[in-house]
């Protein structure tokens, strides 16, 4: 059912408070939610700012000593750099592409004229104040007399006709009105949805790039052979050193010594 049947009510400020109040709330959501991108995108730069600070340290003091580890080893210590990057690519994003788009749409001239204040409202304000008349002269025709309940019954009369005049107006301006408010609804509601899902397919990249980033190191991981870096790191020792044949395994039995004299 569109606003416009909904919210035209008997009373005109029970319709206009119903959407107002909810485009207001929903206002105060857009600035929230845009706070939150802001606070994201801020973790993401110090988590960022975080690694490049950390991995500046020489945490391999001898890289000699990693032999043919030496390829993944490469392979990690780069993953820092690359990692920083993405995570202050992602801050950027978030602030120019999701957050500013949330605060550039309650600011727009659609948002600040829907909410002020508008012909209908007038007529609101008119239609309450009507209301009251006739309600004060409809209790006053029981209590008057003579000929105070001929001038009662003008003034109810009179009311009960501006009054009619004023729900008219209502049902004519009311519709066109509450139309708008349902197209400003549904287009922050819809500004909302494409900021998430914005966020969501940014973070999706980013996270296929650092996947693709773990993927390389693991391969060269993957190719490391321990038995491999062993026998290239004796082959390469052995040049400098006197090797000597291992025992045969046979067992060594001491020869009797010869006494003196026989």
């Amino acid at each position: 059912m569109g606003y416009s049947e909904t919210f035209l009510t008997e009373r005109p400020q029970d319709g206009l408070d119903a959407v107002q109040t909810r485009l207001r709330k929903a206002k105060a959501i857009h600035e929230q939610f845009a706070n939150y991108f802001k606070e994201r995108a801020h973790i993401e730069d110090m988590y960022a700012k975080s690694i490049t600070k950390a991995f500046q340290k020489h945490f391999i003091t001898d890289t000699q000593a990693l032999g043919t580890f030496a390829a993944p080893w490469e392979k990690l210590n780069a993953e820092t750099v690359e990692l920083a990057t993405l995570h202050g690519q992602f801050s950027l994003r978030i602030s120019n592409e999701i957050e500013k788009m949330l605060r550039d749409y309650i600011k727009t001239t659609e948002w600040q004229t829907l909410l002020a204040e508008t012909s209908c409202h007038h007529i609101a304000r008119e239609f309450d104040e009507k209301q009251a008349k006739v309600t004060k002269y409809t209790k006053a025709i029981e209590k008057v007399s003579g000929k105070k309940v001929l001038i009662t019954e003008q003034k109810l009369s009179e009311y009960t006709q501006q009054l009619e005049s004023t729900r008219t107006a209502w049902k004519i301006e009311g519709p066109a009105l509450l139309q708008k408010y349902q197209s400003l609804d549904q287009n922050r509601l819809e500004n909302l949805k494409q900021g998430v899902s914005s966020f969501e397919a940014l973070q999706t990249e980013i996270a296929l790039q650092i996947v693709e980033m773990s993927s390389r190191t693991s391969s060269s991981v993957a190719e490391f052979e321990p038995v491999m870096d062993m026998e290239l790191f004796a082959s390469e020792a052995s040049v400098n050193l006197h090797s000597i044949e291992p025992h045969d395994g046979a067992s060594i039995v001491s020869q009797p010594s010869i006494a003196n004299g026989d």
